[in-house]
């Protein structure tokens, strides 16, 4: 369909069951970053068709659960080609903190950090002291040791807690941190993350494939979110000087039970996750000076978690560099999304925790 912003005319692929002519909702133009997947929108060939930007959905900005259907805005061509979001928060800086920068954690750190390097002076601030009306109820004692690293210790108690959804005021101010706000949507992995330890139990076929890629790794563990939430699923680390040596992200794919469907030919990896181990500008350069780095895998399981298909970042950029970017409707979250298509060939690895036995009778 053909769209009108302003004085230009795009052209644009939506399925939105509420998409018609006439009506007035929300585009995003090439270059915009979708607030719910944090998806960089580019000009691409959806079924054939060069789609310039998309139509979104209240979900998809964040404003509600809404997934239905496009917005569909009141009739004022007064707007039309104005921005919708009209700047309420304040301005955000998104910082990934490596877990051996537990100090740049706040605003204050990150503030003394940057004096250090002669960005500005840091700022003195003045002690809040709490009245508390009521005696606490909870009994601490801190037994002195010898050559303990905590020099302080405080503690609040807060009463009269309710926990419920945040009214919107809140959310907004949240969101506009970076950060997801209770009630917004957010996406459980945490049986992928313990299948994936699971497998790294049990599995002599993963043990090894783990050891040929990441290397032996003394006194090393599997973390969480490495890099801060909604971001890369593990970290294999080292323990004693919370190095990062690995990154590990882990999915389902709901439709494989025991067999992996026949007909799906391709591993499948969302382009956003790229900038984790590639540069954002992966087009302009020579892949091949990226291929050296961050070691990365990318395990998938089925809707059992019993089974795993999974490649590495050498892999996913060989892929890249081949095939490119393709936009892919995604069924369970209703949207498009871009990702890189891995054939299934040597270079993606299979692994199984179900007996032969099982695997005849299935």
């Amino acid at each position: 369909m053909c769209i009108r912003d302003s004085s230009k005319t795009f052209k644009v692929v939506c399925g939105a069951a509420n998409a018609r002519d006439g009506l007035i909702t929300v585009y995003a133009p090439p270059g915009t970053i979708i607030p719910k997947t944090k998806m960089k929108l580019k000009v691409a060939k959806i079924r054939g068709v060069e789609s310039h930007g998309m139509l979104c959905s209240e979900s998809e900005l964040n404003i509600s659960d809404e997934s239905d259907g496009i917005i569909e805005l009141k009739n004022k061509n007064k707007d039309i080609g104005k921005n919708f979001f009209k700047r309420k928060g304040e301005r955000s800086i998104d910082l990934s903190i490596t877990p051996n920068r537990p100090d740049c954690l706040g605003v204050r750190g990150i503030a003394r950090d940057l004096a250090s390097a002669g960005l500005g002076r840091l700022a003195s601030f003045k002690k809040i002291k709490f009245k508390q009306n009521f005696s606490q109820p909870v009994k601490i004692s801190i037994t002195k040791e010898k050559n303990q690293g905590c020099m302080s210790f405080g503690a609040c108690y807060i009463r009269n807690i309710k926990n419920k959804e945040s009214p919107k005021w809140l959310k907004d101010k949240i969101n506009s941190c970076g950060e997801m706000a209770h009630g917004s949507d957010s996406y459980d992995d945490s049986k992928e993350r313990k299948a994936l330890r699971t497998f790294l139990a049990e599995s002599p076929e993963f043990q090894q494939y783990w050891a040929n890629y990441f290397g032996k790794i003394p006194n090393s563990k599997i973390e969480d979110d490495p890099l801060g939430r909604c971001k890369v699923d593990l970290g294999l680390m080292d323990a004693t000087f919370y190095k990062i040596h690995g990154l590990i992200e882990v999915d389902v794919f709901l439709k494989w039970k025991f067999g992996f469907p026949s007909n799906y030919t391709h591993f499948h990896v969302l382009e956003r996750k790229l900038k984790y181990f590639l540069p954002s500008d992966y087009h302009s350069e020579d892949l091949r000076n990226h291929r050296k780095g961050i070691p990365y895998i990318t395990c998938s399981f089925n809707r059992y978690h019993n089974q795993m298909v999974s490649t590495t970042r050498e892999n996913i950029v060989d892929c890249l560099e081949k095939y490119g970017v393709t936009e892919m409707w995604m069924p369970e979250i209703q949207e498009y999304d871009r990702v890189i298509r891995c054939p299934l060939d040597d270079n993606i690895k299979w692994f199984s925790l179900i007996s032969k036995e099982l695997k005849k009778a299935a």
